[in-house]
């Protein structure tokens, strides 16, 4: 591999672009599983992270070691994943040292969980507030209804003025005055 075989530039511009050979690229994704222990870096971390994600769709950490870099390896991980959470959770996670990714990705999952959970309960106050006000006016449509048949008023007309049916206004009126209807 060399630089100009992985930029994609204009013909007019390679006379000035000094075309250097990549020898140590490594495609981090597609290295093998036993490949991944060869690192002893925080970097390992990242590079088992799109391994298996590669391999499997999903992410499972081992168990053993610790990010000891905890700031700059969730960083690169969401620059490198466009994933913005692993930066969310920074704050609430010691910058250096001791840290499992295990506990990151529980910290992720359970921010997750909050805003689910935040945002369940404001939808809910929603379409409570709403239902109350459906709730609220039909009571004030049957209460008007009701004053003006005790007025006499026809049908026709109350239904006009409430919105109810003409069907409900005779209902209504059956129910209070039992037998009549206009």
């Amino acid at each position: 591999r060399n630089l100009t075989g992985i930029i994609d530039m204009p013909e007019r511009l390679r006379p000035f672009v000094s075309d250097y050979e990549m020898r140590n690229l490594f495609e981090v994704a597609f290295l093998e599983p036993e490949q991944v222990g060869w690192f002893h870096s925080d970097f390992r971390y990242v590079a088992d992270f799109f391994v298996q994600m590669r391999l499997t769709g999903d992410y499972r950490p081992a168990e053993d070691g610790a990010i000891r870099h905890v700031d700059e390896t969730l960083k690169l991980l969401s620059v490198l994943t466009g994933d913005r959470r692993f930066e969310e959770v920074l704050g609430i996670l010691p910058k250096t040292g001791g840290v499992g990714m295990c506990e990151v990705l529980d910290k992720v999952e359970n921010r997750g969980i909050e805003k689910g959970i935040k945002q369940g309960f404001d939808e809910g106050i929603k379409r409570g507030i709403a239902q109350g006000i459906e709730q609220g006016a039909d009571k004030v449509r049957a209460v008007m209804a009701l004053r003006m048949i005790q007025a006499g008023e026809p049908d026709g007309k109350i239904a006009e003025y409430t919105g109810l049916s003409v069907s409900q206004v005779k209902e209504m009126r059956n129910q209070v005055v039992p037998g009549s209807g206009s």
